[in-house]
């Protein structure tokens, strides 16, 4: 894969869509849904392997347009970016059927010849898909994308105006390779955003910051639309006692230089022990020197930050964290406006509500905090709003297991970083203040429809099962003991729970008709008016 360290891009002038285009293009896609198109399950695979062409053709334009917008090396887009979201499209395609398939759910006895099923509709005939910001512009707007289409919806995909060069490369590639009646793109800034959230949705997903995703949660209540917010937030990094400090540093520092720090999932503090200080700071250095060298600046594989805009918040941050008394740079702390480049800096001495303590950080500074003990730190951790994700560094399975049970997160990685993101089966998402909602591979279908509960019952037997429930038998003394034996739950014992175990080996079906004999047999030893 070709370098673009030297090259030049031109500049991309993002062309932003009509306001009073934008009603209609929802229209449109609401149309085409209404149309029974977007359920045909040839129709959403079709569609998802057209997804996985346009991103195995176009590769080197798409790795363009992240070297446009953050000088980001392409073997960094591919790995991080691109090659999840075509592998999420593959686990799509290759268990459509599975997912989507009617799950049948147990029953009381009295319902044993019955259907009882849950079934995803697909009701979302309007899925709205916002991305804000520089945080892997396409993992994040096309893995929810992919969801939705799986789970045969019609999308409006509104894309981040500050990646303006990867909004400009996906607008044109989508609507090269997918179905435009039912995948609309939208381009804008705050009045286009504004003009998209007075549209009704029947679900929204947002990726960007809590302040954004409150103004979207605000617009989707007037009309009662369920939202995903993915929000990202303060995400700590726990170091314990045993943690091995070389391997725990050099991956620290590792996925807090990916995409400069401009990730959602970016590690954003650390919690040290105080008597840990000294080595792990000699390990940070270490591995800042293998990966980053004396000169970060001219590592060809060095993001940059997105904007002038962003740039001159960070600087602001970490001059106000060094102005601090005790507080110094261990690694990094290089910056270059013209360039819009700030080396990976971790910083000590940092106080636990000092400037780079109050906000996201959002980009390449990483303040390390020293704490007496584990205690301490899992204290720290749950006194905040709850973050995106917990990265925890440790041996002991007992200290794992502290962390996991005394805090809240959307997800915890132990003794890594990022690479969780990678695995489709694990639910992606945030909780409280860092998101709501989670999508990735089965999940993501789940988020994207509506399981609807569907029973179906019979003309012949149902009736005949019923006799209990009509007066005068329902009210008497017989009934009762029929309506308990046939409806009441009881609490299983050893035997009972084995027993239940072992059912779900059999068909429901067989299970239905054994049902059907016992309750048969209690409701014909008297007739209707006996009972």
């Amino acid at each position: 894969m070709p370098s673009h360290a030297n090259s030049q891009h031109e500049a991309v002038e993002l062309q932003y869509t009509e306001l009073e285009a934008i009603p209609k293009i929802v229209n449109e896609a609401r149309a085409c849904f209404q149309t029974g198109r977007t359920k045909d399950l040839r129709w959403r695979t079709q569609q998802l392997r057209a997804l996985h062409r346009m991103l195995d053709e176009n590769e080197q334009i798409l790795t363009d347009a992240s070297f446009g917008d953050l000088k980001k090396d392409p073997g960094e887009t591919f790995a991080t970016d691109i090659l999840i979201v075509k592998n999420e499209i593959i686990d799509l395609v290759e268990n459509l059927d599975e997912w989507t398939a009617p799950e049948h759910v147990p029953t009381p006895i009295i319902y044993a010849t019955d259907r009882c099923e849950w079934v995803p509709p697909l009701t979302m005939d309007g899925c709205e898909q916002m991305a804000d910001g520089p945080c892997s512009a396409y993992q994040l707007t096309l893995t929810p994308v992919a969801a939705a289409i799986a789970a045969g919806n019609a999308v409006v995909i509104k894309l981040s105006e500050v990646s303006k060069h990867a909004a400009a490369a996906m607008t044109e590639l989508l609507q090269k390779y997918m179905d435009p009646s039912a995948i609309k793109v939208i381009n804008g800034a705050v009045a286009e955003t504004t003009e998209l959230l007075k549209q009704k949705f029947d679900i929204i997903l947002y990726t960007g910051n809590g302040h954004v995703g409150k103004i979207v949660a605000q617009a989707a209540a007037k009309n009662l639309t369920p939202t995903i917010l993915e929000l990202g937030g303060k995400s700590p990094t726990i170091i314990a006692e045993d943690a091995d400090l070389d391997i725990s540093a050099k991956r620290i520092l590792w996925g807090k230089a990916m995409n400069a720090g401009q990730t959602c999932i970016a590690p954003d503090y650390i919690l040290l022990p105080r008597h840990l200080a000294a080595p792990f700071y000699r390990a940070i250095e270490k591995a800042f020197t293998k990966l980053l060298t004396s000169n970060p600046e001219k590592v060809s594989h060095l993001a940059r930050i997105i904007n002038p805009t962003h740039f001159r918040r960070l600087q602001t941050m970490l001059d106000s964290q060094l102005a601090v008394p005790g507080t110094k740079v261990v690694v990094g702390g290089q910056t270059n406006a013209d360039d819009l480049f700030i080396a990976p800096t971790v910083i000590s001495g940092v106080g636990k509500d000092d400037a780079s303590m109050r906000e996201e950080i959002f980009g390449p500074i990483l303040p390390v905090v020293e704490v007496e003990d584990l205690d301490e730190a899992v204290e720290y951790v749950k006194a905040r709003e709850h973050p995106l994700i917990l990265y925890l560094y440790a041996r002991s399975k007992k200290t794992i297991e502290k962390v996991l049970r005394e805090t809240s997160s959307g997800m915890v990685l132990v003794n890594d970083v990022l690479i969780h993101a990678t695995v489709p089966n694990l639910p992606f998402g945030g909780i409280g203040p860092s998101g709501m909602g989670k999508y990735h591979g089965k999940f993501g279908i789940e988020a994207f429809t509506h399981a609807r509960s569907v029973m179906i019952r019979s003309f012949k037997f149902s009736e005949f099962l019923n006799a209990p429930r009509y007066p005068p038998a329902a009210y008497s003394a017989r009934g009762m003991v029929l309506v308990r034996a046939g409806m009441e739950k009881k609490f299983k014992g050893p035997v009972g729970r084995l027993i239940k175990r072992i059912g779900w080996w059999l068909p429901w079906k067989t299970w239905g008709w054994v049902a059907v004999a016992v309750v048969a047999f209690l409701v014909g030893r008297r007739s209707q008016g006996s009972l």
